[in-house]
């Protein structure tokens, strides 16, 4: 793409400081140009895109908001995307405007409606958690392999990838969408025509990205889950472990001598069956020697 004529973006001093926006050209992007607000504090904000299409002798302008979707029609004069982008601040900061008098408004009221502004503080927050929408996250620089924007909804669930590259035949940048899996969607010179692709089927992005979101947490808990039954499993073995070794203990307990308790009462029984058999014995050398002594007497 050939460098645009920036003339419409040149203005005098004067008008400049009048004016509640102003262009600044992007980087590395002759036909991309960034619309900035100027707020309060001296600070800019983004409101905006203008990117220009060049066909021979004619040049159209594209307008699309922060998030890349066409608010204009496309034009070939500029001033009528100036004015119109002049109205469109203007009524950001009237929104702006009438959301903090609310809020003030709310404030005061507070002490005596506390109850009431409670619940519905509470009903907003819900249905504002509730409420999902596309990001698209661009970059200021793309990376090495040429990543420029990604593209996630309010979960910060991936949905796609825009790729920009420099294409050697055609000598001009071309961007690339992909999906979460990096499969090819679309390839086109112009961003907000892939963009304008996201936009257009984000009902069926939001959706696919809340269903992977639902069936990982659920894989979450099942992993939880089993790890935990696992956990349990070798608590229990450990715990059983020395009843059982109580339990063998019992009954192969050894003596000292490292003998069978069994065996210990055998040898004790045996013991003592050879303790009388010599005790027997002795009392009938006894009973001889006394009939021996009998017979000398009777004899003097």
């Amino acid at each position: 793409m050939d460098k645009p004529t920036v003339s419409p973006f040149q203005s005098s001093d004067t008008a400049q400081e009048s004016k509640l926006i102003h262009y600044k050209q992007a980087v590395g992007d002759f036909g991309h140009f960034i619309v900035y607000r100027l707020v309060l504090g001296g600070r800019n904000e983004i409101i905006g895109h203008v990117y220009t299409e060049i066909d021979g002798d004619e040049t159209r302008y594209i307008s699309t908001n922060q998030v890349g979707r066409e608010i204009f029609p496309p034009t070939t004069e500029f001033n009528s995307i100036d004015l119109k982008f002049e109205r469109y601040a203007r009524l950001i900061d009237v929104n702006k405007d009438n959301q903090e008098n609310q809020s003030r408004t709310n404030s005061k009221n507070y002490s005596s409606t506390k109850k009431n502004i409670a619940m519905t503080n509470k009903t907003q927050s819900t249905q504002k958690a509730r409420t999902n929408q596309l990001i698209f996250i661009e970059y200021e620089k793309p990376t090495k392999e040429g990543h420029q924007i990604t593209i996630v909804d309010s979960f910060r669930n991936n949905i796609g990838r825009i790729y920009k590259n420099y294409n050697e035949e055609l000598k001009k940048f071309e961007y690339t969408s992909f999906d979460h899996e990096g499969n090819l969607l679309a390839k086109n010179e112009k961003l907000w025509v892939l963009k304008n692709d996201f936009i257009s089927n984000r009902e069926l992005h939001l959706e696919n990205a809340q269903q992977r979101r639902i069936e990982a947490n659920e894989n979450k808990v099942q992993e939880t889950e089993k790890n935990t039954k696992s956990k349990k499993q070798g608590e229990r073995k450990v715990e059983t472990k020395p009843i059982q070794e109580n339990k063998n203990v019992e009954k192969f307990e050894l003596t000292k001598d490292n003998k069978p308790l069994a065996q210990q009462t055998q040898n004790t029984e045996i013991n003592e069956e050879v303790q009388d058999s010599r005790e027997q014995e002795l009392e009938d050398l006894r009973g001889e020697k006394e009939d021996e002594r009998g017979e000398h007497d009777l004899e003097r």
